[in-house]
């Protein structure tokens, strides 16, 4: 195995043994068992390890690492989804998933220790199968080389928006499949809230519209999360024009008599639509999954006019990466992923950790309407669209007075 390749992997051993550590140290301070505690790293650390070697392998069969980002982001939204199947199903497709081997050891309630042996045996075969690949491909290049380009540039090309089409039409077809696959299956569990609720009629007493709110607030839920992927994945897309501009790639396009307000456009409007697209459709599939789920097929337009209301917040979420790159370049990744990272910590756990709501109010879903369970009214709305139009702006003007690279 090349020498990187090995420095890597035992980089990431050593990383994943950290988060085991941290994991364990934080549960036994908390007062949880000792056992179940370190299990529980334990298995996170293995998880991690599947991965990392995963990695290893993809890196050896592609020649770029987008197909590398592209493959590992596949794996994981293919065990994650196998993971969820199992929940709901037999049982049998979480034992073809990395994450169910995990969960498999059932920390606090049996620890399990043997289930611990999968990941170890697939970190081992799939490390070993990277090293087998790496013998038999070229140095500098993967096992599956890149497809020659066309001699000529076609038409469409010849536009800055086509380019920008050009460099981001992977991403956003990538994302968009993966968002919609665990959409869909958001909206398959749909229907168990209701059961869960019918079942328990203690848990129906606490909710005044029984549940309906059951339903709705779940379906809220993971509306929210569907609108964070999106906005990661807008913020990737819009910070693609600064990769492109530290490569010096940007210079060859400006060079001539292309605008550069021109050419940051076409990035931000594949940004901005693409994650537009992938909320849309996310909340499509999870709607048309509750629509088969419940034999009700008005979920499916329901939800995705729910999905609107999420979309000015991640306009918001893409305008700070855009603001971010016209006023403070160096800075912008930083800003632009500390802040999705942020939202997801408020919107997903900010509960469970018990934030002050003064914590809360920065990020944009905070003043949006939680729909379908919340009446949509516009006030958030509107100050939340208007907040992501100034930062989208103060991005070009930032552009215009800086010098590009």
């Amino acid at each position: 195995m090349p020498p990187p390749v090995a420095t890597a992997l035992a980089l990431a051993g050593v990383a994943n043994l950290a988060v085991a550590v941290a994991v364990a140290v934080t549960a036994i301070a908390t007062g949880l068992p000792v056992g179940g505690s370190v299990l529980t790293g334990v298995a996170l650390a293995g998880v991690g390890c599947v991965f990392a070697a995963f990695t290893a392998l993809a890196a050896q069969v592609f020649d770029n690492p987008r197909s590398v980002y592209g493959a590992t982001t596949a794996a994981l939204g293919l065990a994650y989804l196998l993971r969820a199947v199992g929940d709901v199903g037999s049982g049998v497709a979480s034992w073809i998933s990395p994450i169910g081997w995990a969960q498999r050891t059932l920390p606090y309630a049996g620890d399990r220790w043997w289930p611990l042996v999968l990941p170890l045996v697939a970190t081992a075969v799939t490390v070993v199968a990277a090293g087998v690949v790496s013998e038999h491909r070229d140095f500098g290049a993967g096992l599956l080389g890149d497809r020659p380009g066309r001699g000529g540039a076609s038409r469409f090309l010849r536009s800055t928006t086509g380019l920008a089409w050009r460099l981001h039409r992977g991403s956003i077809l990538a994302w968009t499949v993966g968002v919609l696959v665990l959409a869909a299956a958001y909206g398959s569990f749909a229907d168990a809230v209701v059961e869960f609720v019918a079942e328990n009629p203690d848990v129906a007493a606490f909710l005044p519209g029984g549940a309906a709110d059951a339903v709705n607030s779940y379906l809220a839920l993971t509306l929210t999360i569907t609108a964070l992927l999106a906005a990661a994945h807008g913020v990737n897309g819009a910070l693609r024009a600064r990769r492109e501009e530290t490569s010096d790639r940007v210079e060859l396009v400006v060079a001539a008599r292309t605008d550069r307000l021109a050419w940051f456009a076409g990035h931000v409007a594949m940004a901005v639509g693409g994650a537009t697209v992938v909320m849309l459709i996310g909340a499509a599939g999870e709607g048309f999954a509750h629509a088969r789920a419940s034999d009700d097929p008005g979920q499916i337009p329901r939800l995705v006019a729910a999905s609107t209301v999420y979309l000015p917040g991640i306009w918001l979420m893409v305008g700070v990466a855009v603001a971010g790159m016209g006023l403070l370049p160096r800075l912008a990744a930083a800003l632009a992923w500390t802040y999705v990272a942020y939202c997801v910590v408020t919107e997903v756990l900010g509960e469970s950790f018990r934030l002050p709501d003064r914590m809360l109010l920065a990020s944009p879903f905070r003043h949006l309407p939680q729909a379908p369970l919340d009446a949509v009214t516009p006030g958030g709305i509107i100050v939340v669209t208007l907040c992501a139009v100034i930062a989208l702006a103060a991005g070009f003007v930032g552009l215009i007075r800086r010098d590009l690279g």
